[in-house]
């Protein structure tokens, strides 16, 4: 055939992958949205996905540009089949079945210690404990954004 034109379009590989195994969840990946609101401010610009088959969801972080996938976040097995965002940049996440619902994605804090459940299953302990030895509780660390494991990232060099 004459006159037919062929574009070459660059190939963009996934920046986020993980592995599964067989047999488990069907693995249908749900993409979503990096967290650009204000009411969570320790989840600002990690990426939330989910999984439609377990229903689980996770969330990433990426770091000089490594990215790393967190534990999966707490859910009651739903199909999410969608995320939005609204105009202050909150996340919503819906599921088409079950019968159907749409959730505001929030910190959950099951102990009410001021430390989502999230975060504490990254890093085990009480909210009042000081991990990395640098003078700042685990609590201090979350809200400032910092890692509590790196006693070099100081709360005052934060840019949460």
């Amino acid at each position: 055939v004459t006159g037919v034109q062929t574009c070459a379009l660059p190939i963009f590989l996934p920046i986020i992958t993980y592995g599964h195994v067989s047999p488990g969840p069907c693995w249908s990946i749900t993409g979503g949205y990096r967290y650009r609101g204000a009411k969570e401010v320790p989840m600002k610009g990690r990426y939330f996905f989910a999984d439609y088959c377990s229903g689980r969801i996770w969330s990433a972080t990426e770091s000089n540009g490594a990215w790393s996938i967190t534990t999966p976040l707490d859910t009651n097995d739903y199909s999410f089949a969608t995320f939005g965002e609204d105009e202050c940049g909150e996340l919503y996440i819906a599921s088409r079945v079950n019968p159907g619902y749409l959730f505001r994605i929030v910190a959950k804090d099951s102990d009410g210690d001021g430390v989502p459940d999230w975060y504490e299953q990254l890093f085990p302990g009480t909210a009042a404990e000081d991990h990395d030895g640098d003078g700042f509780t685990q609590l201090q660390e979350f809200l400032a954004g910092t890692d509590p494991e790196n006693a070099g990232s100081e709360i005052g060099r934060a840019h949460v």
